[in-house]
């Protein structure tokens, strides 16, 4: 028998899922995508316009570039794009998950 109260869930909540965690496991996911997709994109930039002459420095520029853009776009996106609907989202059912571990 299971009894999950919104007490549980709420402490639960405040204990584990506080939103200073989710904006930062976001940053970290978001920097590894722009990761990936700066190194696509660059590798194509730099392949078309240098022909492998300036690829070092290519890569170099391309990269920095994409990797400021792409970040201030996960700073938004982690901040302001409804991410804390989806962090309580998430929250709650790790919580309940959690909680119907514990108290049963």
């Amino acid at each position: 028998m299971y009894v999950i109260t919104n007490m549980h869930v709420y402490v639960c909540i405040m204990n584990v899922c506080n939103m200073h965690v989710c904006m930062y496991v976001c940053m970290y996911v978001c920097m590894y995508v722009c990761m990936y997709v700066c190194m696509h994109v660059c590798m194509h930039v730099c392949e078309y316009a240098c022909m492998h002459a300036c690829m070092y420095v290519c890569m170099h520029a391309c990269m920095h570039v994409c990797m400021d853009v792409c970040m201030d776009v996960c700073m938004y996106v982690c901040m302001y794009a409804s991410m804390y609907v989806i962090c309580m989202y998430i929250c709650m059912h790790v919580c309940n998950i959690h909680t119907m571990h514990i108290y049963f």
